[in-house]
């Protein structure tokens, strides 16, 4: 117990931004009423768990409710620390993780060439069971047939105990006392041992795994301790076991008898740490800081929340956090027509708000009941879209100024397949925002030609996540392709067009399946992959049902989707490109479309005869370009190296750094 009023008057004297307390002791809770009475935002930091704090009294579970319900943000040292405050109600997203940690570079070292058995390192007490380590070592040895070895590096109260019982047992085990280290000293006894017993009663954490890990030592400790199950994972770089002799005893055995296993837990004990590290800590604590200060807020309003958009979200949320900005996406479900598409998702709490949409008979118009929530933000973000009753309230919002708004999207109508004329009210009202974000450079040369400020524009290069999506293709491996193209009915050494995308009407996929027959009149073992589903999904359908070397698989995500990529040679989209071409990039597959005047900004994206090609929009051109493609292996091979170089300009991560500078400099703009 730590009482000291004086906390009280040199807050006073420091006036600081934010008051961070590590307890619940009268000090802390001084400090903690001062920034309650002073208006300064409490973050609550602990490394107590909900096991450590399971038997705590009434009394102290009301302080700590209130102490919780007067903090901006809450720290946690480990996921038991996170528990610990979810079991009190604290939301997701206000709780943050800042590891305890230890040196990983100073304990990393080469060791002994005939380094002991075991090490201990520890207080020499009755909760830290020193004697049970002992007893662990003596087992070991009587199971191998050999004498074992255990250092013991510290001091404390058990310690003349220790060195009767040692004694006892000498004939089994060679124990070496070294007595108190320096943290200077510490590493090179690490370095000397094989594997780190920790088998405490109680502790919420435990740095001194940290530094075994460090070192590369497997770890066997208790379930008590807050590093069993977080850094310390049973079967993979260690055991967690209960505290019995017997069962540490057959997992030390293993250990020293197996060197391969031994190899990888301590390869993994080496991995698990690095993920714990004085830099991570800080930055879990910072963000808390973040968390606590005010933070701006920032609206993007959707229709309906896309899968392919899921991940920019994700992404967006944490960069702009990052800066102190709160993000929240308000969107709805999917109407009848969208629903067909089977590409709608339901996006994180943390940041997703599903509200209700009405939409016309027609499923032209939506309007979506949520200006109150949107004027009370520091930004909104619109999809410019002439459809969203909500953007025309929004407008006149602004005019009074009482919202600051901002579109993001196409300019324009590029498809011309929406309401005729609804498109002059879309260009009137462009120019009625603080902000644009452009989907590509093509689409801010438009906003600009129409009278928009060009230092109000933010040219986001629109993407998806080509990064990850071509590395799901990389892992199919040559077993994989040789399953899938089996269960097709395809041979592996025939050529494979593919198809990925929403099935509506401006995809032309009637089109695509003339064109495809002409391809196959050509080169007869052509095959036809279509994957997505919608309006048309039944011209895939029928196509498939008429023709064996056509296959229909519906909508496909994840590793499914990247296999069908994988045996692919070319992307067919005859009609509409958007987003699909950088799929198709990431995967190397030349992408083939026509001149259709309807495509998406995305388009510009396609260079052709390099990364696919442009035809006119007549089937026998577009089959005569794929059918001329699959005759040449040699100019396929350098479009497909072109499509996968060209993916690489693009990507989610420069999106994301795009538009969180675009909503930056709008924040901060006068």
């Amino acid at each position: 117990m730590h009482s000291d009023m004086g906390i009280w008057f040199l807050l006073n004297q420091l006036r600081p931004d934010v008051v961070i307390t590590t307890g619940f002791i009268p000090t802390y809770l001084f400090a903690f009423a001062w920034a309650v009475m002073h208006r300064v935002p409490h973050v609550a930091m602990t490394d107590g768990t909900a096991q450590s704090e399971k038997s705590l009294s009434w009394l102290h579970r009301i302080v700590r409710r209130i102490v919780f319900a007067r903090s901006a943000a809450f720290v946690g040292a480990c996921e038991g620390s996170r528990d610990l405050y979810r079991e009190y109600g604290v939301p997701e997203d206000r709780i943050y993780t800042s590891q305890l940690c230890a040196d990983n570079d100073r304990f990393s070292r080469p060791g002994s060439v005939t380094p002991v058995d075991f090490i201990f390192c520890g207080r020499f007490m009755e909760s830290k069971r020193p004697l049970f380590a002992m007893q662990v070592a003596r087992e070991v040895a009587i199971r191998l047939g050999r004498r074992t070895s255990i250092d013991f590096v510290g001091s404390g109260e058990m310690e003349s105990e220790m060195h009767d019982y040692a004694a006892q047992i000498s004939d089994y085990v060679d124990i070496r006392f070294h007595g108190y280290v320096t943290q200077a000293e510490l590493p090179t006894h690490y370095a000397d041992a094989r594997i780190f017993l920790f088998p405490t009663e109680a502790d919420v954490w435990g740095v001194v795994a940290n530094e075994a890990c460090a070192a590369g030592l497997p770890v066997i400790v208790s379930p008590h301790a807050g590093v069993a199950g977080e850094l310390v994972l049973d079967g993979h770089n260690g055991y967690v076991r209960e505290l019995n002799v017997a069962q540490w005893a057959e997992a030390g055995v293993s250990l020293l008898k197996n060197e391969a296993q031994y190899s990888h837990f301590s390869e993994s004990s080496r991995a698990r740490v690095a993920e714990y590290t004085f830099s991570h800590a800080a930055h879990g604590l910072a963000n808390a800081i973040r968390q606590a200060r005010p933070v701006r807020k920032v609206f993007i309003i959707q229709a309906v929340a896309k899968q392919y958009r899921r991940p920019f979200f994700d992404f967006l949320h944490a960069r702009l956090q990052a800066e102190g900005v709160t993000l929240t996406v308000l969107y709805s479900d999917p109407n009848r027509l969208e629903a067909e598409r089977k590409d709608a998702v339901d996006l994180p709490i943390a940041y997703g708000h599903k509200v209700r949409a009405y939409w016309s008979r027609d499923y032209r118009m939506v309007y979506q009941p949520c200006l109150g929530r949107a004027m009370s933000a520091d930004l909104v973000i619109v999809e410019q879209a002439s459809k969203h009753v909500l953007n025309y309230m929004l407008g006149m919002m602004r005019a009074f100024g009482l919202v600051r708004m901002a579109y993001w999207g196409h300019g324009r109508n590029w498809q011309q397949d929406g309401t005729p004329w609804l498109e002059p009210v879309k260009y009137l009202l462009l120019s009625r925002s603080d902000w644009w974000f452009a989907y590509t450079s093509r689409v801010a040369q438009y906003v600009v030609d129409s009278s928009f400020p060009p230092d109000r524009v933010t040219v986001v290069q629109n993407s998806i996540d080509v990064t990850a999506f071509g590395k799901d293709v990389e892992t199919i491996d040559a077993g994989q392709k040789l399953a899938l193209h089996k269960r097709l009915g395809i041979l592996p050494e025939a050529p494979i067009g593919l198809f990925c995308g929403s099935m509506h009407a401006s995809k032309k996929l009637g089109f695509l399946v003339e064109s495809a027959i002409r391809i196959h009149a050509e080169v007869p073992d052509f095959h036809l992959i279509l994957i997505g589903a919608g309006p048309d999904e039944f011209i895939a359908r029928q196509a498939a049902a008429t023709h064996d070397w056509i296959h229909y698989t519906g909508p496909l995500f994840g590793t499914d989707k990247a296999a069908h990529f994988a045996i692919a040679d070319l992307f067919l989209c005859p009609g509409l490109v958007g987003l699909a071409v950088l799929e198709a990039f990431a995967a190397g597959l030349p992408l083939f479309t026509t001149n259709i005047p309807m495509h998406s900004p995305e388009i510009d994206y396609l260079t052709d005869s390099v990364t696919g090609a442009i035809t006119d929009f007549a089937p026998e051109k577009f089959a005569e370009a794929v059918s001329g493609c699959l005759h040449d292996p040699v100019s396929l091979a350098r479009m497909s190296a072109a499509a996968r170089d060209a993916s690489r300009d693009y990507g989610l991560e420069p999106m994301v750094e795009n538009f969180a500078q675009g909503v930056l400099a709008c924040l901060n703009q006068s």
